[in-house]
């Protein structure tokens, strides 16, 4: 082997430990840098030469490689645990919006806008004759249809709010997707030339651990170096070619928006369990959705149960001229049919309609049958209802109905001697057409008070029996708010909304805590990665000292084998 082989043995030790420096400076450079991962340089001996029989001397160090300090079991838990960090986080700002939006926690909610509505009536009922006490019932109507109206928009800004987020994070999550496609194809070319890609490959395991905050994902690296990364079991990236993702929002049946998360490439429909696109899309059916039906429910069965009270009531002052609030769509066809598009369709009943004349105080009533029985030939339309009345011989020429253009039912008194008034509907078509009705509107979205008892309070139906101080319709409304109501499963107005609003206060309760817990389970596996993969000064600035004492070795070693060639080539001379 001689001083040659010895020559060889010090220059290898030179340049690898220089090399092995580098790492550990490299480590010390980064030690800060979000998303490195730490290095170290892994030597072998180089095998020796047998200088005697059984005898061996070494040839020195060589470089084998510079590895990053990673464990694919622990990263794949750690983005698991980002994917349900970022989903319950997510949760719980949407409910936290949700319970801003309903504002129960302010004690200026839906809640305490309905008690004062009712308290009111329950005011009337005990003075009916009140004026003042009206224009209160009809101001705290108002005021509570308008909080109604103001949830239900408020609900609306929510959503598309979400969609907004859902489809923003889709196209970021596609993108990301697109830059580790393009990292794979990097990597793979790097490592092919048996060059390092250690730093690509700790941005693809950033571009990852991004990817994990938007939907849940898992990933198998192959031989090349590349990763297949998959949302549940279908791929969205394969090598070097992402395959894309994108959100689409079609309209269902019934005109509302639906969402879905598709692969780009061939529409493959992803259902991403976890991280933020896939609690969006949860919270946005479970919670907001959810919110809206309550409040579209409420406002439904207010409209409906008020009005089919009010209608049969009677105020101060009697009708001469009234136009139903609702439009029929198809006058011909039965009004409980789909065809007629009422909102709360008539059952099989009756109404009396009484017509007071002012000059002898005389009254004159007829029975109005409302035939849905279906028996004996078709249920009635606004047409035969129109022409019901009109033959009814106790007040035929003293009032006329007939269909406006817009398909309202309208009634009119013959002349100024002459009004009407309404009482015992069994049907509940009077509510369904709109006439003498308390509210108008349809749900949440067009609920506000009529514009006949605005424009006149002493409308307002107090009583059922044209007396002085009839206090009965009153007491039927003040009752209405905790009275069961079929449409709601039997639960009350007030227990409705208070069983949703107490739902929502419960899950937002949960979600925070869970929240909290995901953030202690993401911070515990980052401790052991950072343990792993993270750089610590103090080892580092051993591991250099440790170097740079080998590498000063080293030139020691190479220094003494000069001098020893040196005095060789000396006796040569």
């Amino acid at each position: 082997m001689g001083l040659i082989g010895a020559l060889n043995i010090g220059r290898s030790a030179l340049g690898v430990n220089q090399a092995a420096l580098e790492v550990a400076g490299n480590n010390l450079a980064n030690a800060a840098t979000e998303g490195y991962t730490r290095q170290s340089a892994v030597l072998a001996p180089v095998i020796g030469q047998e200088i005697a029989p059984g005898t061996f001397v070494g040839g020195g160090v060589r470089l084998l490689a510079v590895v990053r300090h990673t464990d694919e079991a622990l990263l794949s838990r750690l983005r698991s645990a980002i994917s349900d960090r970022e989903a319950a986080g997510t949760l719980q700002d949407v409910l936290t919006q949700l319970e801003s939006i309903q504002n129960e926690l302010q004690d200026d909610g839906l809640s305490s806008r309905m008690s004062e509505f009712f308290n009111a009536w329950s005011q009337l009922a005990n003075n009916p004759a009140d004026n003042a006490l009206r224009t209160l019932v009809v101001n705290q109507g108002a005021s509570l249809g308008e909080f109604v109206n103001r949830l239900s928009v408020d609900l609306g800004v929510l959503r598309r709010h979400v969609d907004e987020s859902i489809r923003g994070s889709g196209q970021q999550a596609s993108t990301i997707l697109e830059q580790i496609a393009e990292l794979n194809a990097r990597i793979v070319v790097a490592e092919r030339g048996q060059g390092g890609a250690n730093g690509l490959r700790d941005q693809r395991d950033q571009l990852l651990d991004e990817l994990a905050e938007y939907v849940d994902i898992s990933t198998i690296e192959q031989d090349s170096g590349g990763v297949d990364v998959f949302i549940g079991s279908t791929p969205v990236v394969l090598a070097g070619a992402s395959r894309g993702i994108r959100v689409e929002f079609t309209a269902n049946a019934a005109g509302d928006l639906e969402v879905a998360v598709r692969v780009d490439a061939d529409g493959t429909l992803l259902r991403p369990r976890s991280g933020r696109i896939g609690q969006l899309i949860d919270a946005r059916t479970n919670e907001i959705d959810s919110a809206v039906t309550a409040v579209s429910d409420f406002a439904g069965q207010l409209i409906h149960q008020t009005n089919l009270v009010h209608s049969q009531g009677q105020g101060d002052q009697f009708f001469s001229s009234l136009t139903g609030s609702v439009q029929v769509a198809d006058t011909t066809a039965s009004l409980d049919a789909a065809a007629a598009e009422l909102a709360f369709p008539p059952s099989h009943g009756s109404f009396m309609l009484h017509v007071h004349q002012v000059s002898t105080g005389a009254q004159f009533t007829a029975q109005i049958d409302v035939d849905m029985d279906a028996i004996g030939g078709p249920n009635m339309s606004l047409e035969d209802l129109r022409d019901a009345i009109n033959a009814e011989a106790a007040i035929n020429g003293f009032m006329t109905a007939s269909i406006t253009p817009q398909a309202s039912l309208q009634l009119d008194a013959v002349s100024s001697d002459f009004q009407f008034s309404f009482s015992d509907d069994s049907s509940g078509v009077l509510a369904g057409l709109g006439l003498n009705t308390f509210f108008v509107g349809e749900d949440a979205s067009d609920i506000a008070v009529n514009q006949v008892v605005l424009d006149t309070p002493a409308l307002l139906a107090t009583g059922l029996g044209h007396q002085p101080g009839d206090n009965r319709t009153a007491l039927a409304m003040a009752d209405l708010q905790d009275q069961a109501i079929a449409g709601l499963g039997g639960f009350s107005l007030r227990e409705q909304w208070t069983r949703h609003i107490e739902d929502v206060g419960v899950r937002t309760s949960q979600a925070s805590r869970q929240a909290e817990a995901e953030q202690i389970v993401l911070e515990g596996l980052e401790a052991q990665q950072q343990a792993i993969g993270g750089v610590s000064i103090d080892d580092e600035s051993i591991s250099l000292l440790g170097f740079q004492r080998s590498f000063q070795g080293s030139a020691r070693f190479i220094s003494v084998v000069d001098e020893m060639m040196t005095t060789l080539l000396g006796l040569v001379q």
